[in-house]
């Protein structure tokens, strides 16, 4: 039995000081976006006051920048890679840990995601010497690389999650009729949390473009964005950086949102 819906009107007349309690949270969370957002659009280099007009000649500089659109081209291919490789390979294993009996899958799940909860730094340095071992060291292959191995447990972690919610009835079924184990999953399984997947393909891919420490410690001279931003601070802060990072941000939140929509549309179609 469901709660009856109630109209936004009713939820802010029954609820308005309650709603007011985050808002002190959301103001501290977007106004480092809103001061970049201005600065991207000043006709000003440097902050000053009074304000010296809008501009947007700092976007049409981050067109013609080479160096930064080669660091966005950069992360977005580190990205997808990272993305489609966490994927491929949390996708099966998160099915599989959820096909064993609970307590034996949560315990391995545990060993798996001990990658992501190892402080960066000291992961970026060890991944350092193992690529070197692997002479793979200083290229944007080693920074995909770090990159699937700390965040193909998220992905794993979220497949096992939406597979224990599964009725096996169907791939009961599917075995009756002679179906392959790779076909159960791919159309059984997959057909029914499709959309969490590509959820788990965008949150690793936001993920990925946001991370610094690893692409850090591993990129040569081809730097993801991240790193080309951090090495741009050191000389000066151009007017372009914050142009590119209120583009950056935006596609970010929007891909946020976006996996959040497809997370919670799930939850609705599994009547939850």
């Amino acid at each position: 039995m469901g709660y009856p819906k109630k109209s936004a009107l009713a939820v802010l007349r029954n609820h308005g000081a309650a709603l007011l309690l985050p808002l002190p949270a959301l103001v501290l969370i977007a106004a480092p976006l809103a001061a970049m957002t201005f600065l991207s659009f000043s006709s000003a280099r440097f902050p000053s006051w009074p304000w010296p007009g809008w501009d947007v000649a700092w976007y049409r500089q981050l067109l013609s920048n080479e160096a930064l659109r080669g660091s966005l081209l950069r992360s977005v291919l580190v990205g997808v890679s990272a993305a489609a490789a966490s994927l491929s390979l949390g996708f099966p294993a998160g099915y599989w840990l959820a096909r064993l009996p609970e307590k034996a899958g949560v315990r391995l799940l545990l060993l798996l995601t001990v990658p992501a909860v190892v402080p960066f730094i000291l992961f970026g340095l060890s991944f350092l010497e193992f690529s070197r071992m692997l002479r793979i060291d200083r290229t944007l292959l080693a920074v995909s690389l770090g990159h699937i191995v700390v965040f193909c447990p998220i992905v794993t972690a979220l497949c096992y999650h939406r597979c224990r919610q599964l009725d096996t009835l169907l791939e009961d079924a599917a075995r009756e009729f002679g179906a392959s184990e790779w076909r159960i999953l791919g159309e059984i399984v997959g057909g029914q949390i499709w959309k969490s997947l590509l959820a788990a393909f965008l949150v690793v891919f936001v993920m990925s473009w946001d991370e610094f420490i690893i692409a850090w410690f591993v990129s040569g001279f081809e730097k993801t964005y991240p790193v080309f931003v951090r090495n741009a601070l050191e000389s000066t802060m151009s007017p372009e950086i914050h142009a590119a990072g209120v583009v950056v941000a935006l596609c970010c939140c929007g891909l946020a949102l976006l996996s959040i929509r497809l997370l919670t549309s799930f939850r609705k179609w599994n009547g939850q």
